[in-house]
């Protein structure tokens, strides 16, 4: 019998980039304020650059960045949480308008 693993703490002094990607001024940086008032330092909104995902994400770099990204999503009501190489924050939200 295994016992489950312990459950990581959110490292709330990462980096963290919240991505506009729908039509509504000034969307990210209300979520960046969202995370700013749920304790998170370092957080950036920004215009997106790229290739966009199909629908709203939060991406993590590395395993090490997965607490922090699934307590993001959970602060921001966001459902798919998805490990992506070469972003340039340990984590980055993008944010994209309902079909």
């Amino acid at each position: 019998q295994s016992t489950p693993p312990a459950t990581a703490e959110a490292n709330k002094a990462t980096s963290v980039r919240v991505i506009n990607g729908t039509k509504i001024s000034g969307h990210a940086a209300s979520r960046a304020y969202t995370l700013k008032q749920a304790g998170y330092k370092n957080v950036v909104s920004a215009n997106p650059s790229g290739t966009l995902p199909a629908s709203t994400v939060v991406w993590y770099q590395n395993e090490t960045d997965l607490a922090t990204a699934q307590n993001i999503a959970d602060t921001l009501g966001i459902a798919t949480v998805e490990q992506a190489a070469g972003i340039a924050d340990p984590i980055v939200v993008v944010y994209i308008a309902a079909q």
